[in-house]
This record gives C-alpha cells, sequence and structure tokens, in this order.
C-alpha cells in the first residue's frame, strides 16, 4: 500500500494472489474439459447421468474460461488495483471494476461472506448509472444479478489486491467517514 503527500492511497494487485487464482481456475477448466469430453468417469451417487454431468461440464467450461480470460488479462494490466483519495474509491481490481466511485454517490458498505470469500458491496445512490456503462454483456448481467441480491452492483474482494480483507475494509469505513465528517 502506498500513500503520498495528497493523501492518495494506493493499492496495487498482488501478482502472486492473481497465479493462484490463475491456477486455480485453470484446473476447473481441465477438470470441465475432461467432463465434457468423457463424462462417464466422473459419475457418482450424487451424478449417475453422463448427460448430466456433461452439459454440467460445459457450462463450468464457459464460465471458468471466462473467468480465466478475465484474470489473465488482470495480471497483465498495468493499472493500480485500488486508489482511494479526495475523489472516491477508483477500482481497478476485478473485471466488474467500474472505476471512480465518488465519495457523494456512496451511502454505504456492508460486508457479506459467501463460501470462504469476504466481500465488501458498496452501497450506492444511483446504482444504475454503473450498470449502465458496463464494459460488456456479460459484466452487465453480473452487476444486475448482484443489485438484485444485494442491491447494489458495486463490490471489492480483496482476492486480487495487495492488502488482507479485514484491512481493506477498516481503511475503506475510516477514509468514507473523513469524507463525510467534511
Amino acid at each position: 500500500m502506498n500513500t503520498n503527500h495528497e493523501n492518495r492511497i494506493e493499492i496495487p494487485l498482488s501478482r502472486k494472489k492473481l497465479i493462484l487464482l490463475i491456477l486455480g481456475a485453470l484446473i476447473l477448466v481441465v477438470a470441465s474439459i475432461f467432463g465434457t469430453i468423457t463424462p462417464e468417469t466422473f459419475t457418482s451417487p450424487l451424478f449417475r447421468n453422463p448427460e448430466v454431468i456433461r452439459i454440467i461440464s460445459s457450462i463450468g467450461l464457459g464460465f471458468f474460461g471466462i473467468c480465466l480470460g478475465f484474470i489473465v488479462k488482470k495480471f497483465f494490466d498495468k493499472n493500480v488495483g485500488l486508489i482511494i483519495d479526495k475523489s472516491g474509491i477508483t477500482d481497478h481490481s476485478s473485471a466488474t471494476s467500474v472505476g471512480l466511485i465518488p465519495w457523494e454517490d456512496i451511502k454505504s458498505f456492508k460486508t457479506i461472506q459467501v463460501a470462504s470469500t469476504k466481500i465488501l458491496i458498496i452501497q450506492v445512490r444511483t446504482p444504475k448509472n454503473y450498470i449502465k456503462f458496463a464494459k460488456n454483456r456479460f459484466i452487465k448481467h453480473v452487476m444486475i444479478m448482484n443489485m438484485k441480491k444485494y442491491n447494489s452492483p458495486l463490490y471489492i474482494i480483496s482476492s486480487s489486491l495487495q492488502i488482507r480483507f479485514d484491512e481493506l475494509e477498516s481503511l475503506l469505513r475510516t477514509e468514507f467517514d473523513k469524507y463525510k465528517s467534511k
């Protein structure tokens, strides 16, 4: 984490974490390929029908293939992962990042946990503006799903950043409180 004289905090992307994410996605892509090609080798008491396994594996191949592509792209991204300054939060940490989220548009933060991953939901006043300017249809769809489930299309996770989640959450809440007190 870098802080300069203008109260600008920069949190770089973590190449180590991104490599682990690439390896995980690659394993899931390979497993999905095998499940698509030879589904009978994956039959179990829970999934007995090879065609169901083939369909699930095909869906997994598409999903994890897209994820792998986004993670590899992020690995070569030269942007700082997260910038916190007087304007707000500039997020470049994930595929669904939207860039600048101005302090005046942020209402609050909410922490949720999905499996073992903690996620910081950013509640904003104009969520539809962020959805409207999504980078592509896939991202737009993800943002709409997040809006329906969490009442916000915006979130930050620390899985690609050089910071632990608890530190990130504390830092963002502290900086938001500073903005609100002005």
